[in-house]
């Protein structure tokens, strides 16, 4: 009499365990689902080049066609902490620390995603400059 599964137990048990950790990183590509909250929007690809912004929603995507989930974003306000070294009136050299508070338009979220790698970087060099005029 042939057993019905050629494999122990405690290896049918991780080789399940195994598949489920697959199938569950395959859904986290190909699904997008958000439930509740609005603030958070996925880019979709389509052979590696944009296609659309994926709203709040059940996306299903089809990676046989070439569709991804290339990511998400946070469309909620952020907050930034600048450090910034500059010299008052009085020729007095001060470390300033201030806080920009800024968030992603919906309208170009696709903009803020593929252009902006790190917004700190492109904010305080705008910032600098007009914070010395106040010193």
């Amino acid at each position: 009499m042939h057993p019905r599964s050629c494999l122990p137990p405690a290896a049918a048990t991780k080789s399940a365990a195994a598949a489920a950790a697959v199938v569950a990183a395959f859904a986290e590509r190909v699904l997008h689902f958000q439930g509740g909250s609005c603030s958070t929007v996925g880019m979709v690809e389509k052979w590696g080049r944009f296609s659309y912004v994926a709203q709040a929603g059940l996306h299903c995507l089809n990676p046989v066609l070439g569709e991804w989930m290339a990511g998400r974003l946070s469309l909620r306000v952020q907050s930034l902490d600048v450090r910034c070294d500059t010299k008052t009136k009085d020729n007095v050299f001060v470390a300033v620390v201030y806080s920009i508070q800024c968030r992603v338009v919906r309208q170009i979220a696709d903009d803020a995603f593929y252009e902006l790698q790190n917004p700190r970087d492109h904010i305080n060099p705008l910032l600098d400059p007009n914070l010395a005029q106040f010193l």
